[in-house]
């Protein structure tokens, strides 16, 4: 990530489809929100083992959790949305995690609904705003820009990733 980064800051690193028009995310603009939200995890209290799980589609901000995740040295618990809720509280008990990204309200309603099993688990952070309420993942992206923090590089034998199979659940 560094290195792509410091070689192709200017250059287009991701796209959003919005409708008809794609929308182009920078490398250099791509690690300036990783940083942005690895200072808002480091807020949280997220650091070297702790798990983060997201649960959302493709999307840009999933790569901007993940990379932010790794650079806490924390494991990044990846889920889809349409799993069922039953598996998200094996996955979420299971791991341990401390934070859950989430795509929009509608799947932070149904995590806060599993929250009595879940007892690792401390915040949950919609990446959507909606016409109740702001986005917390730019919230928290505001937080991390306030208190900038250091990178943490992985080391060759920290584990970055769960991955729960279908046959895990």
């Amino acid at each position: 990530f560094d290195h792509a980064v410091a070689a192709y800051a200017e250059r287009p690193a991701l796209g959003t489809l919005d409708g008809e028009r794609w929308t182009w995310t920078s490398y250099g603009q791509l690690a300036d929100l990783v940083a942005r939200c690895r200072a808002g995890l480091a807020a949280l209290g997220i650091g070297r083992g702790d798990r983060v799980a997201v649960i959302c589609d493709n999307r840009l901000e999933w790569v901007i959790v993940a990379h932010a995740t790794y650079q806490r040295r924390a494991l990044l618990v990846p889920m889809y949305e349409a799993q069922l809720d039953d598996e998200w509280t094996h996955i979420l008990a299971d791991s341990g995690t401390k934070v859950c990204f989430v795509a929009n309200h509608s799947v932070a309603e149904r995590v806060s609904r599993l929250r009595e099993d879940l007892l690792e688990l401390q915040h949950i952070v919609s990446m959507e705003a909606s016409t109740d309420a702001p986005s917390e993942f730019a919230g928290l992206l505001e937080r991390g820009a306030e208190r900038p923090i250091k990178e943490r590089s992985p080391d060759p034998n920290d584990v970055a990733t769960i991955i729960y199979t279908s046959g895990t659940t």
